[in-house]
């Protein structure tokens, strides 16, 4: 799918890049990325996209068509408006049911005599991007302010947990490094990352997000402010569990600067990536209503 292309399906749509993420599992980042070009569309995603597209085309015929409202479908649209979450058994019921209902088979029929064929859906997704949309729609329906903490937690418990995973092997070949000074270690590891990501999190949606608001250097300061309060974080744990990260004053002077230099960094890719995407497409955001 081009860039423009995936303008014309959003214009379309009508909804918020926050909406959009919502109902394709993905976050705003990525949608704006999208938008941007910076990142491809997959497949999946444009199947998505368009199957989406075509269903607010067939309500909008629907709804001037006189044609009876089946109360099994009234109901489920209900439920997925006011946020809640339908489960793959819910999903399959109502296709069969579809299948099945003289109505839903009537309103199918009308739409396909005027639109033509629904776009062909979306393939199978693999087992790590079912838990990925599992994960977002669930982290979505979390205040706005406990989002960025419960990402941070997820995606760095995650990551540690794979990078000790992956070197267990080589441990348990070292003899007595499990009874000895290894395992626990290994096992606080991805849960202070976690706490250290939640806190980053925190520190991002109560201090960061409003110094995004000062103009040229918000971005700067967001990214500075993030990294630091994770980094704090997990100093204190390090400190707690008897092996402190600062010991000197070289030490404070390196952990200082690289938390600087990371801040900078994150802030860079991350926030003013994101301040200069949403400033370069206000058209759309008009038209979503952002």
């Amino acid at each position: 799918m081009t860039i423009q292309e995936f303008a014309a399906l959003r214009e379309q749509l009508e909804i918020s890049d926050e909406e959009l993420a919502t109902k394709l599992g993905v976050t705003p980042r990525l949608i704006q990325k999208w938008r941007d070009g910076r990142v491809a569309i997959g497949e999946r995603f444009a199947l998505a996209l368009q199957s989406l597209a075509f269903r607010k085309r067939a309500d909008a015929l629907l709804a001037t068509s006189g044609l009876p409202v089946c109360s099994v479908i009234t109901d489920a649209n209900a439920r997925a408006s006011a946020g809640a979450v339908l489960s793959t058994n819910d999903i399959l019921n109502l296709n069969r049911h579809v299948h099945s209902c003289a109505t839903c088979q009537a309103r199918e029929r009308y739409v396909a005599q005027r639109l033509g064929p629904a776009p062909a859906p979306a393939p199978a997704d693999s087992v790590t991007g079912r838990i990925y949309v599992w994960v977002a729609l669930r982290i979505g329906l979390l205040p706005e302010w406990a989002r960025p903490a419960a990402g941070g937690a997820i995606i760095l418990f995650a990551f540690v947990a794979g990078r000790v995973i992956f070197a267990l092997p080589s441990v348990l070949f070292r003899r007595g490094a499990l009874v000895g000074q290894w395992w626990l270690p290994m096992l606080v590891a991805p849960f202070a990352a976690a706490l250290g990501g939640a806190v980053g999190g925190f520190g991002y949606s109560f201090l960061g997000k409003p110094l995004r608001q000062i103009r040229v250097v918000g971005g700067y300061l967001a990214g500075v402010v993030t990294v630091t309060s994770y980094m704090i974080a997990l100093s204190l744990i390090a400190w707690l569990m008897g092996v402190p990260i600062v010991t000197s004053e070289s030490d404070a002077f390196l952990f200082a600067g690289g938390t600087i230099f990371f801040g900078l960094l994150v802030g860079k890719s991350w926030f003013k990536a994101d301040d200069a995407s949403r400033a370069r497409g206000p058209a759309t955001s008009v038209a979503t209503g952002t």
